[in-house]
């Protein structure tokens, strides 16, 4: 992404100082159409600039030195307009100039610097739109790992209150076998005086008959 965006950035450049050469080149001949075609480039040139340093500034994880050069390219285009020559006067009877060799090979080289500078300014949109997908991809999964941890934490909730609930169980049997334990006990020994008191009720209901019978 740095090394990307650094180089579209000088690309620009030299196409803004083309252009620039471009219009000097116009303003000495005195071709007002040329100046005004080159002038209307150098603005949109120069927009495409300003829009490639917002794009590379809205990431804050650059570097520091990456923020020192774009800060060095910010001073540079606010200036250029400095070197801009005046628009050149032509008058009536004069006819625009033919277009001579260095014009013509300022016109080849702008064409070559501005093609460079569309293709890496692609690239620079593919870098951050691929960017932009992997932030959201992060988003999406941090939104999955949260909801995962809630059923995680239901889970782990589920199991202790069981836990707890089997626990309460084991001591609910442990008293229902003490009182069944109690109560049996108790009713052996009801059986047994009971069986006391019936063996007592014969054997004085047997002495009183052999009594009667005597």
């Amino acid at each position: 992404m740095t090394e990307t965006a650094i180089a579209s950035l000088k690309n620009s450049q030299r196409t803004i100082i083309t252009t620039i050469k471009k219009l000097k080149l116009a303003t000495k001949n005195n071709d007002e159409k040329l100046y005004d075609l080159q002038y209307k480039m150098l603005e949109d040139q120069i927009n495409q600039f300003n829009k490639t340093i917002q794009e590379i500034k809205q990431f804050k994880n650059e570097s520091d030195e990456l923020e020192k050069r774009i800060e060095g390219f910010e001073e540079w285009i606010y200036s250029i307009h400095s070197s801009v020559p005046p628009a050149p006067v032509v008058s009536g009877n004069e006819s625009s100039p033919l277009i001579n060799k260095d014009e013509v090979y300022l016109q080849q080289e702008s064409e070559s610097a501005l093609a460079i500078h569309q293709e890496n300014t692609e690239q620079i949109k593919t870098i951050v739109d691929k960017q932009k997908e992997l932030h959201q991809a992060f988003l999406q999964l941090n939104g999955m790992v949260q909801i995962q941890q809630t059923q995680i934490d239901s889970i782990e909730h589920n199991a202790i209150t069981t836990d707890k609930k089997v626990n309460e169980g084991n001591k609910e049997i442990d008293t229902a076998e003490k009182y069944q334990r109690k109560s049996s006990k108790k009713l052996k020994i009801i059986l047994l005086v009971s069986l006391i008191i019936v063996l007592i009720l014969a054997l004085i209901i047997g002495i009183v008959l052999y009594i009667k019978l005597s």
